[in-house]
């Protein structure tokens, strides 16, 4: 989706965004200054959204708003405002309206619906087209259960987003590999098996080894649509914040903000060739295309020294003074005496279904201890984990768990139910894995009406998380996406080329870099003094 390629600058301020789900955790450090506010509308507490037993709501409330502080993993509209209206567990139709109601008095933007019924409510569908006309748009989970869409997402006023997985993102013989149905593209692109199709699905994410944030602090591996919403939610957020279309025309919070919102995210899409559009829709939203206009009017930083670094390099390496770029160092870059070679990135954004490396090094602490949901999918399974939310009630409480999740090594067993245990104690490892998921599940009550308490809404957050094997990966270090193998310090004391005077901005070891470049060019005879 090419959300990692935006500038900095582009992070979704002012915009609000809403996830219908499980609540959000703000313990965790990715979650701690990005969620706001909430309603809890399962035990009526006034701080019971930031309660997330299922896990499921904390882990799509980082893939768009995970902080950027250096450690885990950064979501997509960091400066957005987040609310968690929290509905499960035993969440039902009754439940998903009055978050709407919420989302709309509150002012909210986007509303992130991972969850999903195989029953229709008139109710639900008449809400939700009242958010549409107060100009907040709805962003749907297609449902995991491998069939047609699934509620709500087969409404005409939404968003419906599909998952799509990416081969190299994790390792085989895990259940991910086993999510590949059908062709796979040249880029390694796939739709699992699990996600659900028809021609109500608009765009497709990545849904397959989605990592992000679970309770209290750790991360972990999820697959689902509930996994590739929160990517398209992160997207809407920030063509709201950032296109000049919803600062001139369609300022305006009604329902023509957020059709254009959705043609713009449609528009964007790279198809996919994968032989069947009713599971991938328009294709995968481009984030540079999307965000075209904004990223036009963005004057560039000056370069600071990568140009002389760039120039420098190139004549040493024509010289024989240097190997070629890439065998050492910063791509492009020489290898300074004393510095180890600049890491690659960590984990990211909750990126598009891509594996995040740690290079240069092992993992420099244990993963954070913790227990993780199962599955989420109502009376099913994902993977060899089982329990988590299992089954809904018709009244509106939590079924049966199920047995438990395998746990994993070192970990601590995690609520009755079956959440499996995030491992514990240090591990050398140089591969994070990520995963997304959402459930579809299916509502076991179908009766109700005006006055009357609703079905349960099949919403386990959309369709059910997943994690491979019962539990996450081991995670690359004490901070996921810190980078390994970072420069060690400067090999030389600060000196400066001739006639070039002293960079601004330089960090130390650039300084230094030129000094020792200088000292290497002046003795091949290819500079002066």
């Amino acid at each position: 989706m090419n959300l990692d390629r935006l500038p900095p600058t582009l992070r979704g301020a002012g915009i609000r965004i809403a996830i219908v789900d499980s609540g959000a955790d703000i313990r965790h450090p990715d979650l701690r200054e990005r969620v706001r506010a909430g309603i809890d509308l399962v035990d009526a507490e006034p701080e019971g959204w930031t309660a997330d037993t299922a896990h499921h709501g904390s882990h799509c409330a980082a893939v768009i708003s995970g902080a950027d502080d250096g450690r885990g993993i950064v979501g997509f509209a960091v400066e957005a405002e987040v609310h968690a209206c929290k509905i499960f567990p035993g969440g039902r139709f009754s439940d998903l309206i009055e978050a709407l109601d919420y989302c709309v008095e509150q002012g909210v933007d986007v509303v992130n619906l991972s969850l999903a019924s195989r029953h229709h409510s008139p109710l639900v569908a008449a809400k939700i087209e009242q958010a549409r006309e107060a100009g907040v748009a709805c962003v749907v989970a297609a449902g995991n259960d491998g069939g047609p869409v699934a509620f709500p997402g087969t409404l005409p006023g939404v968003l419906t987003v599909a998952a799509v997985g990416k081969a190299d993102a994790f390792p085989p013989g895990t259940a991910h590999e086993a999510e590949i149905d059908g062709p796979v593209t040249g880029d390694g692109y796939f739709s699992p098996r699990f996600t659900c199709r028809g021609p109500e699905i608009d765009v497709c994410a990545p849904g397959v080894a989605v990592l992000s944030a679970v309770p209290p602090d750790a991360y972990a591996v999820l697959d689902g649509t509930s996994m590739a919403a929160p990517h398209v939610a992160g997207l809407a957020a920030l063509v709201l914040a950032h296109h000049g279309d919803f600062r001139a025309a369609y300022a305006g919070r009604d329902a023509r903000r957020v059709d254009r919102l959705f043609q713009i995210i449609r528009s964007s899409c790279v198809p996919l060739n994968l032989g069947d559009v009713h599971r991938t829709g328009a294709g995968m939203p481009n984030a540079l295309r999307a965000l075209a206009p904004a990223l036009a009017q963005i004057t560039p930083e000056p370069a600071g020294t990568d140009p002389l670094l760039g120039r420098l390099a190139a004549e040493m390496t024509e010289a024989g003074l240097l190997a070629p770029a890439g065998q050492g160092g910063r791509s492009g870059h020489p290898a300074y005496p004393g510095q180890t070679g600049q890491a690659g990135p960590g984990a990211q954004h909750g990126l598009a279904g891509q594996a995040a490396y740690a290079v240069g090094g092992t993992a420099n602490g244990p993963m954070s201890g913790g227990s993780l949901p199962g599955g989420l999918i109502p009376g099913g399974t994902r993977g060899d984990a089982k329990g988590g939310v299992s089954g809904l009630d018709p009244r509106g409480g939590a079924g049966g768990g199920g047995s438990p999740g395998r746990r994993g090594s070192g970990s601590s067993d995690g609520p009755s139910g079956g959440p499996s245990g995030a491992p514990s104690g240090g591990q050398s490892a140089t591969r994070s894995y990520a995963t997304g998921s959402t459930g579809s599940g299916r509502a076991q009550g179908a009766r109700g009406g005006a006055g009357e308490a609703a079905p349960a809404v099949d919403v386990t957050t959309g369709g059910g998380a997943r994690t491979a094997n019962g539990s996450p990966p081991a995670a690359t270090g004490s901070s996921i996406g810190s980078p390994i193998g970072s420069p060690t310090g400067p090999p030389m004391g600060p000196s400066v080329i001739p006639g070039t005077g002293t960079p601004v901005g330089a960090a130390p070891y650039e300084q230094a870099a030129l000094a020792w470049l200088t000292e290497e060019m002046r003795a091949a005879g290819l500079i002066l003094g």
